[in-house]
């Protein structure tokens, strides 16, 4: 049997697709917008440099500086630049991520509700027989005990 087409997962796809160039736009557009520059780019890049400067003496033994020496602003922007868009295209993808996996759920809660009505169905048509079984017995055994207190000459089997 031929699965159905997967679109949902072409739809993903081609949104991380989207998802690079618009981190690139948005690179450029940190480098040549003072606002994007001074406000988004710069602090979450200096921030970024300190603590990988610590991290990294950390993990040589060395022992921690007390003073980290900022970026140079062209450096500071570029690394912005680079942590926004590497945060954009995490951010896409575990967005599509997050939709596949609620789409998952769904399914599977669409599935087990489809099982739970059908079982029902079924249980609601075997105590209908069961009902009508009982009736039919107590008219087969009527019918007995009519059968027995009839006269002989009334029997014609």
């Amino acid at each position: 049997m031929v699965g159905a087409f997967p679109v949902f997962k072409l739809g993903a796809l081609a949104i991380k697709q989207i998802g690079k160039p618009l981190a690139n736009y948005l690179k450029r557009k940190a480098k040549t917008n003072t606002f994007f520059r001074h406000y988004v780019c710069l602090p979450p890049a200096q921030f970024y440099h300190l603590w990988e400067t610590r991290l990294k003496l950390k993990l040589l033994g060395l022992q921690k500086p007390k003073e980290v020496a900022k970026l140079s602003e062209d450096a500071a922007v570029d690394l912005g630049a680079e942590v926004l868009g590497e945060v954009i295209i995490f951010v896409v993808g575990a967005s599509c991520l997050l939709l596949e996996y609620r789409r998952q759920v769904r399914k599977e809660a669409n599935k087990e509700d489809y099982v739970q009505k059908t079982l029902d169905q079924l249980t609601s048509q075997v105590n209908e027989l069961m009902t009508l079984v009982d009736i039919q017995e107590a008219k087969v055994r009527e019918l007995t005990k009519a059968v027995a207190t009839s006269s002989p000459e009334n029997r014609r089997f």
